[in-house]
């Protein structure tokens, strides 16, 4: 999930822009809510746990299960108040993502045309259902 600094990418989700829609715009702001408490998250847990302010150098198996040991940790954390100080934090640079075009194709689809879809369904759901 990135910002509108991303280019759309078919692993990438990025927000709208431009003229909208009544479900892109949704869709665009549902995108930008979500990504800010990721990215507050990820900087909680740089400020926790420090080995994260560089490269993990392991197998992926071995990446996987610490970065769960990790968020059980955190939230065993936060439920004894064991909170995490302002003078930890740090600033995290925006991630690199590899340009790619604009309208990358699997299986005839585009990445153009998934984010299209992903907004038309969560506007339609959330008109039926509240």
């Amino acid at each position: 999930m990135g910002d509108a600094g991303f280019t759309l990418h078919l692993k990438l989700l990025v927000p709208f822009s431009g003229k909208l829609t009544p479900d892109q715009h949704e869709f665009k702001h549902l995108i930008s809510k979500t990504r800010i408490r990721v990215e507050h998250m990820f900087g909680l847990w740089k400020a926790r746990f420090r080995c994260l302010l560089h490269e993990v150098y392991a197998e992926p198996e071995l990446a996987s299960n610490l970065i769960m040991a990790m968020a059980v940790l955190h939230n065993i954390c936060q439920l004894h108040d064991d909170r995490v100080w302002e003078s930890w934090k740090i600033i995290i640079p925006p991630h690199e993502v590899p340009e790619a075009p604009e309208a990358q194709v699997i299986a005839g689809r585009t990445a153009q045309w998934r984010n299209d879809l992903m907004a038309e369904v969560l506007f339609n759901y959330r008109n039926e259902y509240h």
